[in-house]
């Protein structure tokens, strides 16, 4: 089917068109635009309305929020035509920077809202009774109560993040328990041994076993208890530091910790924080640490004094009849070290002897803290105990070949004062007949006893003259 056209569409304008329509659509189109542009500018200026102020504190409306709004709206009012209608990257931008501000506005306005909240609870709680504030809290309340525009109102004040609240405050914190306690000193003490400290002045002797009893005491000594201490304040939670520093303010709590801080840390130091607090009450558990015994060990105080004048009377026999003969002598000094070897193996390298041969190995006077130790090599070391670590300090070395010579020489020196004699012999020490060396060991077998313990009792029942 053919179309038909209108043939004045031909005609070079001669046809008369109806513009009518046209002038309507674009007044239709102004308004339109028109409308628009008035809802957008109503829009933007009642947007400031949706910004709820009621609850804020002063503080920070007039620490930073006021102005923050009026830098909002002039930057409106300046890139209107850009944030109304963006056609560009740029305008868009502008658009968004806009829109941030105003985000940021009804954030603060509910920081400030929530601080307001945080700093009514700490107010109801502190009137109810409910709530002792520590030093740190009233550093927690100040902060809680700055503006949230200051940096004191946050944790990191450089980059003003973490806002303090009600929870960093002890009244949500949980209670520092005596089992915390014993776990945190436990691990504060691991690893730190006790010093074993006899008591030499307690020592009892039993003649009739031969054995000699020392008391003695496992604790730490002053500078372990430091250690402890110092571990102890390292690791305390804000639980043990808030219960430490409400301890500060019981007064007989206070008066003890603080005898015991300066056991520890001087004489003049006072306990000023709950750091100090916790330190004294670890100090006073550790010196309390004490566990008391009593060492069973060979009397070689009593055996010692026995065999070195059996020794010496074995020396003076020898010199009898073989002439003061120098390869029975050293034999004789070998053996006399062989036992000291002996008696160090039982008792941590230490030994205990007369003092003469004290003198002859050291030059010096034996004192109650004289310590004299030798090594499997006959090697000697002499030193001094302290009475508080237990610890044997200025240890002065007496090598093997050096202690052979200085024992050899004092033994001939005391054999010849003893006698006075110079080359004439000493006279022959006294003996038992056969008759009385068999009663002798046949009472030492019964009773178990020593030969020397045994002979004064038989000449205590006048049965050995």
């Amino acid at each position: 089917m053919a179309v038909n056209f209108d043939k004045r569409l031909f005609t070079g304008g001669s046809a008369v068109f109806n513009s009518q329509p046209e002038v309507n659509l674009y007044a239709s189109l102004l308004a339109r635009k028109q409308a628009r542009e008035d809802a957008l500018n109503q829009y933007y200026l009642n947007l400031h309305k949706n910004i709820n102020v009621a609850g804020m504190r002063q503080q920070d409306i007039n620490g930073g929020f006021s102005q923050k709004v009026q830098d909002w709206q002039q930057h409106f009012l300046n890139n209107a035509n850009s944030i109304k209608n963006p056609k560009t990257p740029q305008d868009r931008a502008i658009a968004n920077e806009n829109a941030s501000m105003y985000q940021d506005l009804l954030m603060d306005a509910q920081k400030s809202k929530e601080s307001a909240a945080h700093e009514m609870q700490l107010a109801k709680a502190k009137i109810g009774g409910h709530w002792n504030p520590t030093d740190e809290d009233m550093s927690v309340a100040h902060g809680i109560s700055a503006s949230i525009y200051s940096p004191e109102h946050y944790k990191d004040t450089e980059t003003m993040a973490q806002p303090y609240t009600v929870n960093d405050v002890s009244l949500n914190v949980p209670e520092f328990t005596p089992l915390q306690e014993q776990q945190l000193y436990k691990s504060a003490s691991q690893g730190i041994p006790k010093s074993k400290i006899p008591d030499l002045r307690a020592t009892r002797q039993d003649r009739m076993t031969g054995y000699m009893f020392t008391p003695f005491q496992e604790k730490f000594a002053p500078i372990q208890v430091k250690s402890i201490a110092d571990n102890y304040s390292n690791n305390l939670t804000k639980s043990a530091l808030v219960h430490y520093e409400n301890l500060m303010h019981d007064p007989n709590a206070y008066s003890a910790a603080t005898k015991a801080y300066q056991q520890v840390y001087g004489a003049d130091q006072l306990i000023d924080t709950p750091q100090k607090m916790a330190k004294a009450v670890a100090a006073t558990h550790a010196m309390s640490e004490v566990k008391t015994g009593e060492d069973k060990v060979v009397d070689w105080q009593l055996r010692q004094r026995i065999a070195n004048q059996n020794s010496l009377n074995r020396l003076y026999v020898y010199a009898d009849i073989q002439g003061k003969n120098p390869a029975v002598i050293e034999q004789h000094i070998d053996q006399l070290i062989g036992q000291h070897i002996a008696q160090g193996r039982q008792n941590n390298g230490e030994v205990l002897v007369d003092n003469t041969t004290w003198e002859a190995l050291t030059g010096t006077k034996q004192m109650k803290s004289s310590v004299l130790k030798i090594d499997e090599n006959g090697n000697y070391e002499y030193g001094k105990r302290n009475s508080e670590t237990g610890a044997i300090e200025n240890l002065k070395p007496v090598p093997f070949e050096l202690a052979k010579t200085k024992l050899t020489q004092k033994y001939k020196t005391g054999l010849d004062s003893k006698y006075n004699t110079g080359d004439k012999k000493p006279p022959v020490p006294f003996t038992y007949s056969p008759e009385e060396e068999k009663g002798i060991k046949n009472f030492m077998e019964k009773n178990h006893l020593t030969r020397e313990k045994a002979i004064e009792v038989l000449k205590q029942n006048k049965r050995l003259k």
